[in-house]
């Protein structure tokens, strides 16, 4: 079938004539072909060529693709979709996109010169500003503008000449100032001389001053004190008279007192006691020391007494252990104190002798393991390998043995050898009547196209009549019916596939049948060796068990050797342990008697008689001490009534002996202070006056230093405006204005160019829509192809279905005989006994539970049961609704956990966006791009309370770094101002108030105007805030000068400035 739209021609095949796997090839084709032709249009109006699908599938669908052309093909052979009428230029959106992509580079340059011209203007304004600022600051006129260069010049040559004239007034007083110098210094050579002794007369005369005044002080203190007395002189008369009679009553009672000898006495009596109180002490120490001497005898006494007994005690047990039964098995007699050396040794002997005998053994048992073990790994490759080709022979008969009986039954081959040889001749056969029959089509059409194209006969080359190459082409054509001689070739081709495929697959598992042959030869050989290994390796056992056996008996009595003989030794160290202990308790015993001997004589006292006379001797000392204590009390009274009436005495001359100098002193106080005030008003008659030379000169000195400050800010302006014209004239250098106007001519033209090309591809779209409606006419082909593709799939199963019945029947044809199928039925009836041993196993396990349940419920009867299901029924209601209100309450701690985390979250990331900005504005530096806080929580569970670890870190490009032990002492200040700062922005808007103290500590110029500016910006974004309050406390005048420029950079500078300072006492 042909379509009849003129430009677009298909060439559908009769679906009569398609394979299951062409129809099921044509849908897909179909499909995505359909989309291929689509793309093919869009790609051929859009600018650009696309290959179908088609082309990139691989050979084994030319058949398919052969049988249904849906789609357009790249060759005069097949079925074709063309499209004549599209033969229109392709570059069109190519240049379309280049023209958009330009327009797209040129507005953006555009808006970059834009923002230059502006850049440009914003520079020249404010060099014009700073120009009026400059002219009235210094006082050399204003210039509103400086866009002409006679205006600019007009600015520099004023600017140049208030310079000068600052210079030449900075010059004329220095000038003046080095005159009144060297004036200066002539008169100072003349009157340093004087000054030095001016100098020290001054010192002088300031000392004697401060020393009268110190007097003149103590003086109006001592006569203020003694206002009152001076007052009272008449009363002190008195007083005195007084004073003289008590001293002389008192006086007499002193001399009575002294001419009575009672304190003398009570002294003699006190002395006497005291002598006999220490020759009685001196006998109390004696008997004391005897006392302690024989103490100290009795412990030692108690301690030989309990080492006499352990040493008996210890020979009892050696000789209770010398009469132990293993030494009877051991030794040909039972061993004695005696005996100990002779029986060690004897031991020793015994168990070196089974040490030799262990050794031998265990030589040969190593070797017995060894042959065992050698042996059992030739065992086992022989077991591997017989199991290896035992599996190798079960697959090859299973498997390809099977198929390629399979084949040799089918085409009757009696000889595997030649197998092989008699199929390639079968192909090869099959190959030529293929060849043939497709030769004889092809010679029938070019017979026939050769006598109708010289209308003769194609053979002898006779001329023929109309009527005649009508029936030569008729003859022909029944000769050539396609219906026929498809059908030939297809089952020639068919017969030749299926040849070749015997061919091939006989000649895949001829291999195996090899392989086959020499696994049945060498494995009757390998399960000889194997019965021969086992064999060996049952004897080998033998003698290993045989080995074992006398290397135990062998070490068990070493054993019980090793053991007496350590036991014998430790007996024997225990008896001469024992024999050196008993010595050495009786020669103590020797060294007790003579130092008791030698401490307390040849008849020493006993303990009882030393104890009786030292306690006669400490109650006569206690006696004696308190009558000692009675007579010092006596003595000390006498004494103290005597010192007493002394101070008495002494007390009232005293006070006799005050009065009399107070009066005297008052009269000198009085003289003293008239003739210190005299002094002191001749003193201060004589102080110098200032000088008034050194004041001018002060006052020269301090208009030279403001005016130098003055010119030094006039230069530093100079270079500011110099620096901004600079900055202007680089700006006005690259030409931004023409640079603009010819990118808008550009434009202009690319625009006119896309309009062309917009024109065109509309003219285009008439043939594309065209196009697109001649796709919807295989929507019909496609519904026929997929109720082939169902009768297609119908058959299959029906194929399959044949074929499991095939392959059943070749599942049937394995049992060689009948005894392979009892042996199956075998196997199978064993299986069957086993699963109805496990169903009776778990049918008694069924019974036991019902008896048990049976139980329960008798349990269940009893009455602290009744109504168990109800009061379970309760509880698990009360278990459920707690479950749910738990629940509950976790959803809601989560969900006000995570609005809480969000909470912190955002509130960190706007302290990392304020800080980002004022680190940006103070910072100064290269090295750290920006700063931020980094927060984590720690790990644990959910339900505790969370905690956070805060930590900052800088940033440079993508590389992240914690600032802890990475920065400079001036980083981490400015880090820290700039953090507070972020944290009074974010978290104190309703209390505006945030102090710094000393912001500037460890910050250099750079970073100090960096912070400069940035305290600006915060008083510029706060100006409008009524409770917003900024305190900074320095001692940096340099920041201060910072803050007060920030306002001619269009900053805020600081309401308030208060300077403080230390007044010096």
């Amino acid at each position: 079938m042909d379509s009849s739209r003129p430009g677009l021609k298909l060439r559908i095949p009769r679906i009569e004539s398609l394979s299951m796997d062409d129809m099921l090839g044509a849908e897909e084709d179909c499909v995505i072909r359909r989309k291929g032709t689509a793309a093919a249009i869009d790609k051929h109006f859009n600018g650009g060529a696309t290959k179908s699908p088609r082309h990139k599938r691989k050979k084994r669908d030319g058949r398919r693709a052969n049988g249904l052309g849906l789609v357009p093909q790249w060759d005069a052979n097949s079925s074709t979709v063309l499209f004549p009428s599209l033969k229109r230029p392709t570059h069109i959106p190519t240049t379309q996109a280049t023209i958009n992509e330009k327009v797209v580079n040129l507005r953006v340059n555009k808006g970059l010169l834009l923002k230059a011209i502006e850049r440009l203007r914003t520079a020249a304004k404010a060099r014009a500003e700073l120009a009026c600022d400059m002219g009235r600051k210094h006082a050399f006129g204003s210039f509103p503008s400086l866009s002409t260069s006679q205006e600019q010049r007009q600015f520099w040559a004023r600017f140049q000449e208030a310079l000068l004239d600052k210079e030449t007034a900075l010059k004329t007083m220095e000038q003046d100032s080095t005159k009144v110098q060297d004036q200066w210094n002539s008169t100072i050579n003349k009157l340093e001389t004087q000054l030095n002794q001016y100098t020290l007369q001054i010192d002088h005369k300031n000392a004697e001053m401060a020393d009268v005044q110190k007097e003149e002080a103590k003086v109006i203190t001592f006569l203020q004190g003694h206002q009152r007395s001076a007052s009272e002189s008449t009363s002190s008369q008195r007083e005195l008279s007084q004073l003289e009679a008590k001293l002389a009553e008192l006086e007499a009672k002193l001399q009575a007192s002294k001419d009575s000898h009672a304190t003398s006495r009570l002294r003699d009596e006190t002395v006497a006691i005291d002598k006999e109180l220490n020759s009685l002490s001196f006998d109390l120490k004696i008997a004391q020391d005897k006392v302690n001497v024989l103490r100290g005898f009795e412990k030692e006494e108690s301690a030989l007494e309990h080492s006499r007994r352990d040493v008996c005690a210890r020979k009892a047990g050696v000789h209770e252990n010398l009469t132990d039964p293993k030494f009877a098995h051991l030794l040909p007699h039972q061993p004695t104190e005696a005996s100990l050396d002779q029986d060690v040794n004897t031991l020793e002997a015994l168990a070196e002798t089974c040490k030799r005998t262990i050794h031998e053994s265990h030589d040969a048992l190593r070797r017995c393991e060894a042959q065992a073990t050698e042996l059992n790994l030739k065992k086992q490759q022989e077991e591997n390998t017989v199991s290896k080709l035992r599996k190798e022979l079960d697959q090859l008969e299973l498997g390809p043995m099977q198929e390629l009986q399979r084949i040799f039954s089918a085409y009757q081959l009696l000889q595997p050898e030649t197998a092989v040889a008699q199929l390639e001749t079968m192909y090869m056969e099959a190959k030529d009547k293929t060849v043939s029959r497709k030769n004889a089509v092809m010679f029938l059409k070019t017979y026939k196209k050769k006598g109708e194209k010289e209308h003769c006969c194609p053979l002898c080359h006779r001329g023929m009549t109309p009527d005649e190459l009508a029936v030569f082409s008729k003859l022909v054509a029944d000769k050539m019916d396609d219906s026929k001689n498809q059908e030939k070739i297809h089952k020639a081709e068919r017969l030749e596939q299926q040849a070749f495929e015997v061919w091939k697959q006989t000649e895949t598992l001829m291999p195996s049948w090899h392989r086959l042959q020499a696994i049945q030869k060498d494995l009757p050989a390998r399960s000889d060796v194997l019965n021969d290994l086992y064999k060996q390796s049952r004897a080998l056992e033998l003698d290993l068990t045989q080995t074992r056996l006398v290397v135990q008996q062998n070490e068990a009595k070493l054993s019980q050797v090793v053991e007496g003989w350590d036991l014998l030794k430790a007996l024997k160290k225990s008896y001469d342990q024992v024999e050196f202990d008993a010595k050495k308790v009786a020669a103590s015993e020797r060294d007790l008697a003579s130092r008791l001997a030698d401490s307390l004589g040849s008849n020493p006292p006993t303990m009882s008689m030393a104890q009786e006379a030292l306690e006669s001797m400490q109650t006569k000392c206690r006696d004696l001490e308190t009558k000692l204590k009675q007579k010092q009390a006596e003595v000390h009274a006498a004494s103290d009534a005597l010192m007493r009436l002394q101070g008495e005495v002494h007390r009232v001359r005293e006070e006799k002996h005050q009065l009399n100098q107070r009066n005297i002193q008052l009269e000198k106080a009085k003289d003293q202070r008239e003739s210190l005030r005299a002094k002191l008003r001749k003193l201060q008659e004589s102080w110098p006056l200032p000088n008034a030379t050194f004041l001018a000169r002060l006052q020269l000195k301090d208009a030279i230093d403001a005016k130098r400050a003055e010119l030094t800010s006039c230069q530093q302006d100079l270079q500011l405006v110099q620096r901004k014209h600079e900055e202007v004239d680089e700006m006005q250098k690259q030409n931004d204005e023409a640079k603009l106007h010819a990118l808008d001519q550009d434009l202009q033209q690319l625009h006119a160019q896309s309009e062309r090309i917009s024109r065109d591809i509309a003219m285009l779209q008439p043939e594309k829509t065209r196009a697109r409606s001649s796709l919807s006419e295989t929507e019909s082909f496609k519904r026929q192809i997929r109720d082939n593709i169902q009768f297609r799939q119908l058959r299959d199963a029906a194929d399959k279905a044949k074929e499991d019945l095939e392959a059943f029947k070749r599942k049937m044809d394995t049992f060689r005989s009948v005894a392979e199928a009892e042996n199956a039925c075998r196997v199978a009836s064993e299986t069957l006994n086993a699963a109805k041993e496990e169903r009776a196993k778990l049918a008694g396990k069924q019974d036991n539970l019902q008896e048990n349940v049976r139980e329960v419920q008798v349990q269940l009867a009893h009455r602290d049961l009744k109504n168990i299901d109800e009061k379970k029924r309760h509880k698990f209601i009360e278990f459920e609704t707690t479950m749910m209100a738990v629940s509950d309450l976790d959803k809601y701690y989560k969900a006000l956990d995570m609005s809480l985390m969000q909470f912190h979250s955002q509130k960190i990331e706007e302290i990392n966006a304020i800080i980002r900005s004022l680190w940006q504005i103070t910072y100064r530096g290269q090295d750290i791009d920006t700063i931020e806080i980094v927060s984590g929580h720690e790990s644990g569970d959910s339900n505790s309370k969370r905690s956070y670890n805060y930590r900052v870190v800088m940033r440079k490009d993508s590389a992240v770094l914690d600032m802890r032990g990475r920065c400079s002492a001036g980083q981490k200040v400015l880090a820290g101002l700039v953090i507070r700062l972020a944290l009074a922005e974010t978290f104190c808007l309703n209390c505006g108030i945030l102090a710094l103290d000393e912001p500037t500590t460890n910050l250099d110029s750079a970073n100090k105007l960096g912070l400069a500016q940035a305290i600006s910006d915060i008083l510029i974004a706060r100006e409008k805030q009524q409770n917003f309050q900024l305190i900074c406390i320095t001692h940096d005048e340099e920041f201060v000068q910072m803050l007060n420029r920030s306002q001619m950079l269009g900053g805020s500078r600081p309401e308030y400035l208060w300077t403080v300072s230390r007044e010096e006492m």
